[in-house]
């Protein structure tokens, strides 16, 4: 086996870890845009497969890596070669936007879709933010709904918010109905 065998099997299973990382992302991304799903369902369906596909194998690519990158350490050693300041740049670069993609899909994971019927408690302006209180929730609102919504009636309501901030979210559908409750 020659002396860089490991180093370029390595090199080649980053590029393949960064294409489907960032196919991923960019699929998820898209997915998340509801004009694509209004334009034609089937492809706002098809955005997710890159996401489907790196969820199975990145597991399995990442534990190739760690293979790849021990053994390419040991030749590096061997042939007493040391790293660049290029490539080191290169892969911090490159680590951080994984880095960075991770913790946006652990914070999209955190995020819930909550719907019903619900009695709008209070309105609440802070500055250039307006809010509805839905069940102890400040649910963040635009400036037009803030001034069609009534305090005390109930609306049919869709908001998102995040499981770390229990008590914040964003507004996503609002409807006046005929309900009321006691």
């Amino acid at each position: 086996m020659n002396t860089n065998a490991y180093t370029q099997k390595r090199k080649i299973v980053t590029k393949v870890i960064l294409g489907i990382t960032y196919m991923a992302f960019l699929g998820y991304l898209l997915a998340k845009l509801q004009w694509i799903a209004d334009w034609n369902y089937s492809i706002h369906e098809l955005l997710y497969i890159p996401y489907s596909i790196a969820f199975y194998s990145l597991p399995v690519l990442l534990v190739l890596w760690m293979y790849y990158a021990i053994k390419s350490k040991r030749e590096l050693k061997a042939s007493n070669k040391k790293p660049r300041i290029k490539k080191f740049l290169i892969n911090s670069s490159l680590t951080a936007s994984l880095f960075i993609i991770g913790a946006y899909f652990y914070i999209q994971s955190m995020t819930v879709s909550t719907g019903g019927l619900f009695k709008v408690e209070r309105k609440v302006q802070e500055r250039n933010n307006y809010y509805i209180e839905l069940n102890q929730k400040k649910i963040k609102c635009t400036h037009s709904e803030f001034n069609l919504i009534e305090e005390g009636k109930v609306y049919l309501v869709t908001f998102d918010w995040n499981k770390k901030l229990l008590d914040e979210g964003k507004l996503i559908l609002i409807e006046p109905t005929g309900v009321i409750f006691d």
